[in-house]
């Protein structure tokens, strides 16, 4: 309740003026740094300067679980490609949004501490600071069809990113700062298109299949380590998702009559298929515990096949029973804990006279309580726009 006050506190003061981060639109470095940039034909080393002071936005703990500060990019589409408009950063408490990254940019991947940044735009990937500092390129080729092409290894050590060069896939390694870059295991060179999670140079999981134009990539889930006790192909699924432990699993399977969702226990163990009456898995997302798995199933009319918005659902271990918690408007919809488990974050895309518009809110599953957010920025357009991904700052 006190950090729903204080929202509300917050959204009664004029919304901030959007600070933008000069960049240079054709090589996303600013101007000011002069940076190696890698081809990723020859796999040459680089350097970075390394962070100094990282600035916070609170001091000691606060409302949020230790963080109020979250991150996104927006895109368009405009036909059958997609435009992004950027990349955003948000402070839940006092209401203001900086602009990272500009026009053409994506964020596709955090550091587990939170502290660097994978932005793309296009096939170039960048590595930068949180608030986009000291970017420097990493790769010319980065294939950016999937929602999980580029990951770093879990105590930040590594970043593993898949590139598709003159329509070879594969998958590169680099050390934390752009440094050390070579090409990554051999196992991973077979048609990779999600890094679902990495412990080291030999412990990971991976998709191996396809992926559409809309980032719906399918395959078999591979993971190979002693999580799994040696090699495991845990079989076929699409969008799969791993909790922290790298244990639990959630996944659809796309060739039944409606896509199911599914959760399995760990390797060599049977999987779990949850009843959503009719509704369709869109996003999920795992607890910081790996306890609870926040679910968006889309309402759709059996007949007319219209969407009618978005339940919200926690399924808990053991048994995955789904329990309503909201319904919420809107189609793209996408949601992830707070690193604390008590709040989740959602977004999705309303359809209004004004053409199309991005809406987000904040969700207190234990009390059952929304709260809508007033983003400080333009959201509305009459193409089609979506945030892609949702991420919490730890």
């Amino acid at each position: 309740m006190a950090l729903i006050l204080l929202l509300a506190a917050c959204q009664s003061q004029p919304s901030p003026t959007i600070i933008p981060v000069a960049i240079d639109t054709q090589t996303a470095l600013s101007p000011t740094l002069t940076a190696t940039v890698l081809p990723s034909e020859t796999l040459q080393a680089t350097e970075i300067p390394l962070p100094t002071a990282w600035p916070t936005a609170t001091a000691g703990p606060t409302p949020m679980g230790g963080s109020e500060q979250i991150m996104f990019s927006i895109a368009l589409r405009k036909g059958e490609s997609y435009q992004y408009q950027g990349v955003y950063h948000f402070n839940l408490l006092n209401q203001q949004i900086n602009t990272i990254f500009g026009e053409g940019y994506a964020i596709q991947m955090l550091s587990p501490d939170g502290n660097w940044i994978l932005a793309n735009q296009g096939s170039k990937l960048f590595l930068a600071g949180r608030y986009g500092s000291s970017p420097i390129q990493l790769s010319n080729a980065f294939y950016q069809h999937s929602l999980s092409p580029a990951i770093w290894n879990t105590d930040g050590s590594q970043i593993f990113w898949i590139e598709n060069a003159s329509g070879s896939m594969r998958v590169i390694e680099a050390e934390f700062s752009g440094r050390e870059v070579k090409q990554a295991a051999d196992f991973l060179q077979d048609q990779s298109v999600e890094l679902l999670w990495a412990d080291d140079q030999q412990q990971f999981a991976w998709l191996q299949g396809t992926c559409n134009s809309g980032s719906l990539c399918r395959g078999e889930v591979l993971v190979n380590g002693a999580a799994a006790g040696g090699y495991s192909d845990l079989g076929e699924a699409a969008n799969p998702v791993f909790d922290r432990s790298h244990t639990r699993l959630a996944f659809t399977n796309q060739h039944q009559e409606s896509p199911a969702l599914g959760i399995q226990n760990g390797a060599n163990t049977p999987v779990h298929w949850v009843d959503l009456d009719g509704d369709i898995p869109v996003d999920y997302s795992w607890s910081p515990d790996g306890n609870r798995l926040a679910l968006l199933g889309q309402i759709r009319s059996d007949y007319s096949g219209r969407n009618f918005g978005n339940q919200v659902l926690i399924l808990q271990a053991p048994h995955w029973k789904p329990v309503l918690i909201t319904e919420l408007e809107g189609i793209s919809a996408r949601l992830t804990w707070s690193p604390d488990g008590n709040w989740i974050l959602f977004s999705s895309t309303l359809s209004n006279d004004q053409g199309y518009q991005v809406q987000m809110a904040l969700i207190d599953p234990l009390a059952k309580k929304v709260e809508m957010l007033a983003l400080p920025m333009v959201t509305t357009s009459d193409d089609y726009i979506f945030i892609p991904r949702l991420f919490w700052l730890p």
